[in-house]
């Protein structure tokens, strides 16, 4: 059989089958990395607490911070930067299952609360993100 333009409707129907046996193999090869990087996705830090602070009465301007990052099963860090005239000072606890084995600061509570609730936390420093996004795409 001959199509109206000289092509055989076999190497037609042949073309097609193969386009769609390929067509399947890379959305089978698709689903495989979809699961992979879904399952790699688990383990990244998805909840964010921030809660800017004065760590000390005599220093404004709210330098000092504390930072949770969590991940889905709410385990990950909290870290707390405290500034002083003397210097920067850095810590960090471990949090396992929302809860952290050694004693948490308030600052650092208000951090792994909001992480916990899925809020970035600091308004302040929410929208200073948010201007920072539009001045990009501008």
């Amino acid at each position: 059989m001959e199509g109206s333009d000289g092509k055989s409707m076999e190497k037609m129907v042949r073309k097609y089958t193969d386009d769609i046996i390929n067509l399947q193999k890379t959305s089978e090869d698709n689903t495989e990395a979809i699961k992979d990087i879904y399952e790699k996705m688990q383990l990244t830090f998805q909840k964010v607490g921030v809660n800017k602070y004065d760590a000390f009465h005599e220093m404004g301007g709210k330098l000092s911070f504390a930072l949770c990052m969590l991940d889905k099963k709410d385990n990950g860090y909290v870290v707390n930067v405290m500034h002083s005239n003397d210097g920067c000072f850095a810590y960090i606890k471990e949090i396992v299952n929302g809860k952290s084995y050694i004693e948490l600061g308030k600052e650092e509570e208000k951090a792994v609360k909001q992480a916990l609730a899925g809020r970035m936390g600091d308004e302040e420093l929410s929208k200073e993100i948010n201007d920072l996004m539009q001045k990009d795409k501008m």
